[in-house]
């Protein structure tokens, strides 16, 4: 058993950390209807899951979901640097993937960084259509909400497994390498 998994048998978080989630999903609704996602919200939400992801024998598959929405997105906004990028995702994910917190960073910020392409400020996205000119600028604000809502419903299988990772029969929190 790892140091990790340890403190949470001690604690016992997983209450107090399911709250926490449900209090992220009413504020990124709440901020997405008055018309902006502040960036600590996101940093919130980044140290969050990685308290979770990083335990997990489907990290793996979680960085493959990524790479398939990045794969969509160059269909409808191509650009060499996230092109390249995206190659040196897919490099990290293969080559370096026991280091899971440094590639876990490198998607996370990547995807906000996708976020904040078309706004001239970082710290804020806009929601669909609210200030683009043109259908394919407002077809690619569109993608913004989706993809915010897919770490929703990521964050609560999550939650599942914790709750039956504390069950002594079960072993979803071994490490991959371990």
């Amino acid at each position: 058993m790892t140091s990790l998994q340890r403190f949470f048998s001690f604690c016992r978080l997983y209450p107090l950390l399911h709250i926490l989630h449900h209090l992220y999903s009413l504020s990124l609704i709440f901020l997405f209807f008055l018309q902006f996602t502040p960036l600590f919200i996101h940093l919130f939400f980044f140290f969050f899951l990685y308290l979770f992801l990083v335990t997990f024998k489907t990290f793996f598959y979680i960085s493959a979901l990524y790479l398939i929405f990045l794969i969509f997105s160059f269909f409808f906004f191509p650009n060499p640097f996230i092109l390249f990028l995206f190659l040196l995702a897919v490099f990290l994910s293969y080559t370096y993937l026991s280091f899971r917190f440094s590639t876990f960073v490198f998607f996370y910020f990547f995807s906000l960084f996708f976020f904040q392409l078309n706004e001239k400020e970082w710290h804020y996205h806009v929601p669909p259509c609210l200030s683009s000119s043109t259908a394919s600028s407002c077809f690619y604000h569109s993608l913004n909400f989706p993809f915010l809502l897919s770490f929703q419903i990521l964050s609560h299988f999550h939650f599942v497994f914790l709750f039956l990772s504390s069950t002594p029969s079960t072993n979803i929190m071994s490490f991959p390498n371990s």
